[in-house]
């Protein structure tokens, strides 16, 4: 999860999340608010454990559109297919306190091409020799 510290609200110690990736594979590897849109975003730095909520259609990325919800008071994440509304995955979550700052972070997020998440890799073999 990244965020800007210096815009953390002093009143409320929540901040609105720039970026998200997955590891081990770090999708998306830059912003891409189709993929992995954070308007809806923002973590409680002022509760122990920290909050955090998101929330999100994402329309990209995954083999169908889904909503995603990782609910700040119940600490639970929940993803359903948004065509029927089944879920797909669903458990608690926490979130680990230990930042990281530094150049590595500003690496991760703008340094190289964007990563091709696995199921969205079209393997091309070579032709066989006619």
């Amino acid at each position: 999860m990244f965020y800007d510290e210096g815009q953390v609200d002093p009143a409320s110690h929540h901040v609105a999340l720039l970026h998200e990736q997955h590891t081990p594979f770090l999708i998306p590897k830059h912003l891409n608010p189709a993929q992995m849109p954070m308007s809806n975003a923002w973590l409680d730095l002022g509760t122990t454990p920290i909050g955090y909520h998101f929330a999100a259609a994402p329309t990209v990325g995954f083999p169908y559109p889904y909503f995603i919800l990782f609910d700040e008071q119940t600490r639970r994440m929940t993803i359903r297919r948004q065509s029927d509304g089944v879920v797909l995955l669903a458990g608690a979550y926490t979130v680990n306190a230990t930042p990281i700052t530094g150049p590595e972070v500003d690496a991760t997020v703008g340094s190289s091409d964007p990563v091709v998440p696995p199921w969205e890799t079209k393997l091309q073999l070579p032709m066989p020799p006619h």
